[in-house]
């Protein structure tokens, strides 16, 4: 039970403080621990060979081993967090995830004593954690090369959970902090599943409206070759800073290896919700078909009617969550066609910044100075892309906070009858709405800067009337810009793409526990209703 709750202590704090990598790491290891303990006592020889408890033996000993890999791939992370300050640490992230992977190698040869369920889990942590593996030790192989240490750092254990002996008083009060957040009615879930449906509704709107805005400013740049045009205008034979600038974020952001290396565990996760939809699918086929061979035996009404009611429910769910699974692996097709398929090119944006400016086309006039008109061109469009950054931080600022946001005392307020549902969803609704309207008025801003530098443009393509074109090198400058544009598309649906995949992934994943919970249940309902029954049946012979 202490392996299990602090099983539960690590998806809260997972949920809430999901970049804690040494924290999470801490409270895996000892659950672990604890998961070895239970391994002790049930493989123990006072535990008859007999007992029902020893079936959960093959689970408790996957359990345990899945814990200290997560430790291990949990403190990989916490180093490659430190690398993006620091610029050390990619060896130690790989020592970390060979040993993640060498402990699921290690239950390799008990995968047939595991259920369906975990066996699926196994092969899924197995994928993900080879895969982390080979990353890393590329990334440190070609461009890093930092020693992989032979031994590293012991990962304490943090224990998020107290046990109290059965002669103690349950009822004094539990001394520390709670941890857990207590048990909430069937209602206050269902209001959470409605407030967020209300939220997400506000958010796609809020990205359709800045996708919109995106595609205006797209066609006006290609109508008028900006900025390439504005990079050529000067006869310098050097990168303009705004457009060094986009190449070293694309750099930061983790380059092109990055991109296909998110595309792949995106396709993973895909997989991985669509095997569990399937499971949940089987499970409920194999009960209805149960179900009928006792109704076939025993009568149309051995069993309630609230019993199909239920299974007809789940099954809506999973075809809604299919349908949602569905969605999001269009958005992997579209990505996948972008990235693999078609090789959308990172040529330039990926080498160095002397190479990058050894291969500018030539000037056909050296000495050319950015004239006023330019000038100005250059100041409106960096004003509009500060105006734009704003919007994708308001955008990343509405994600975190549907991420964040504890809502349910605000849901009690309606389980409670003490408030209206209309008015707490709207209370609720209002901190999304505002930033919506801010993104507005930052849209309608980038609208007007737009009209100027339009204004702008007329004087200087009169100004360039005369002057000798330098075609290569707004060819050049364009490309650039096209491939920091195309990796910024790409990076901003993975973002989405694997916050939506994360979401999904905790609604099907609780649904499976309620299915699981609910096979669990009938089964017991099914010996006991097969006993009763056999038992009328003897005595009606007897007598």
């Amino acid at each position: 039970m202490r392996a299990q709750a602090q099983h539960c202590a690590i998806s809260k704090v997972s949920k809430y403080a999901p970049d804690k990598f040494s924290l999470l790491a801490q409270l895996a290891m000892q659950a672990s621990d604890f998961y070895g303990r239970a391994h002790g006592l049930l493989s123990s020889p006072s535990m008859a060979a007999a007992s029902p408890l020893r079936k959960f033996l093959p689970v408790v000993v996957f359990n345990g081993c899945a814990n200290k890999a997560k430790a291990n791939f949990l403190m990989a992370q916490q180093y490659v967090k430190e690398f993006k300050t620091s610029k050390v640490g990619i060896g130690k992230a790989v020592a970390y995830m060979t040993i993640a992977c060498n402990i699921l190698e290690e239950i390799k040869g008990d995968q047939a004593t595991l259920p369906p369920g975990i066996l699926s889990q196994y092969h899924e942590l197995r994928n993900t954690y080879g895969k982390q593996r080979s990353y890393f030790e590329e990334a440190n192989r070609s461009t890093f090369h930092e020693e992989v240490p032979s031994k590293v750092e012991k990962i304490e254990c943090k224990a998020f959970t107290q046990a109290l002996c059965l002669d103690e008083d349950l009822n004094r009060p539990f001394e520390g902090k709670e941890i857990l957040s207590r048990m909430i009615p069937q209602m206050v879930q269902r209001l959470e599943d409605e407030y967020k449906e209300c939220v997400e509704a506000i958010i796609n709107q809020t990205f359709d409206f800045l996708a919109a805005a995106d595609k205006e400013q797209e066609d006006f740049w290609i109508k008028y070759d900006l900025p390439a045009c504005l990079y050529a205008a000067s006869g310098e034979q050097k990168l303009p800073e705004d457009l060094l600038a986009k190449i070293q974020q694309c750099k930061e952001k983790g380059g092109t290896k990055l991109l296909r290396h998110t595309l792949e565990t995106l396709v993973s996760s895909a997989n991985s919700i669509e095997v569990q939809l399937n499971n949940m699918e089987t499970q409920l086929q194999s009960e209805i078909e149960e179900d009928e061979q006792f109704r076939k035996k025993y009568g149309e009404n051995c069993f309630p009617e609230k019993v199909r009611t239920l299974i007809i429910k789940m099954w809506n769910y999973i075809d809604n969550y299919r349908n949602k699974l569905k969605e999001g692996m269009e958005v992997d097709g579209i990505l996948s066609k972008m990235l693999i398929d078609e090789g959308v090119k990172f040529e330039i944006i990926e080498i160095d910044k002397s190479e990058i400016i050894a291969m500018i086309p030539k000037s056909s006039c050296a000495e050319r100075q950015l004239s006023f008109v330019a000038t100005q061109l250059t100041n409106l469009i960096k004003n509009l892309e500060e105006v734009k950054k704003d919007c994708q931080k308001l955008a990343q600022e509405m994600m975190t906070t549907l991420e964040t946001d504890n809502v349910n005392s605000e849901l009690f307020q309606i389980y409670n009858k003490s408030k209206e549902k209309g008015v707490v969803f709207n209370e609720i609704a209002g901190k999304y709405n505002r930033i919506k309207s801010k993104i507005k008025e930052l849209v309608i801003q980038r609208r007007e800067i737009l009209a100027d530098i339009g204004k702008c443009m007329a004087e200087f393509v009169k100004e360039k009337t005369g002057q000798d074109e330098d075609p290569n090198r707004v060819m050049f400058f364009k490309q650039i810009d096209e491939e920091c544009n195309n990796f910024n598309k790409c990076y901003e649906k993975l973002y989405r793409n694997s916050h939506y995949y994360t979401q999904l992934k905790d609604e099907v994943s609780k649904l499976s526990s309620i299915v699981n919970d609910f096979i669990t249940t009938r089964i017991n309902d099914k010996e006991k209703l097969s006993k009763t029954l056999r038992n009328k049946c003897g005595n009606t012979e007897l007598a």
